[in-house]
C-alpha cells in the first residue's frame, strides 16, 4: 500500500554498531526527523550511540547539533501557534538534555499558549451553551502546572453563572 512507503521502521539499537547508529542519526537529521517519529529520530539515535560508546565525540557533537535544531523548531512552532509541535520538540530536548537552560522558559511559553487556547475555547463553549465542552476545557486548564490560576477561576465562575442562568430559565419555562 502507499501508506507503508511513508512508515519508518523503529531502529533496534542492539543490532547496530556505534558508527551505524551515528550514520542513521545523521540520515534522520538530514531528513528532518529530529524528534519524530519515536524510535527512529536523530535525538534518540544519537542517544543510543552515546549509550553504546559513552563520550564518543562525533555522537556528542551530533546530539548537541540536533538539540539546537529541536530548540529552534520549538521556537518556530511557538511563534506559529503550533503548540503540539512545540511540545513534541521540547520533549525530545528534555529526553536528551533535561537540564537545558532554555527548557524552563520554552515549556512555560507552551503552557501559557495551552492555557490561552483552553480559556478561549471554554468561553466560546459557554457563549454557545455547550457547558460540558466548557467544563472539559476548564478541566484541561486546571491540569496545567501554572503559578497563577486566576484566569481559570474567572472562567469557571462564568460557567457557574451561565449554568445558574440556564437553570432559572428552565424553571421559568
Amino acid at each position: 500500500s502507499e501508506e507503508s512507503a511513508f512508515e519508518t521502521e523503529v531502529i533496534i539499537p542492539e543490532n547496530f554498531s556505534v558508527d551505524e547508529l551515528i550514520d542513521e542519526a545523521q540520515l534522520a537529521a538530514n531528513a528532518g526527523r529530529i524528534f519524530n517519529p519515536p524510535g527512529n529520530n536523530a535525538i534518540e539515535l544519537y542517544l543510543y550511540a552515546l549509550e553504546a560508546a559513552p563520550g564518543d565525540p562525533v555522537a556528542q557533537q551530533g546530539l548537541d547539533e540536533v538539540i539546537e535544531r529541536a530548540l529552534g523548531l520549538a521556537e518556530s512552532a511557538l511563534l506559529e501557534g503550533r503548540v503540539d509541535n512545540a511540545r513534541a520538540a521540547l520533549q525530545g530536548v528534555a529526553l536528551a538534555n533535561p537540564d537545558n537552560p532554555r527548557l524552563p522558559f520554552l515549556n512555560a511559553q507552551v503552557t501559557q499558549m495551552q492555557l490561552r487556547t483552553y480559556m478561549v475555547d471554554a468561553r466560546a463553549a459557554i457563549r454557545e451553551s455547550r457547558f460540558e465542552d466548557a467544563q472539559t476545557q476548564i478541566t484541561a486548564a486546571q491540569a496545567l502546572i501554572i503559578p497563577d490560576r486566576s484566569e481559570i477561576n474567572v472562567v469557571e465562575d462564568e460557567l457557574k453563572a451561565a449554568l445558574g442562568t440556564q437553570r432559572v430559565d428552565d424553571v421559568i419555562a
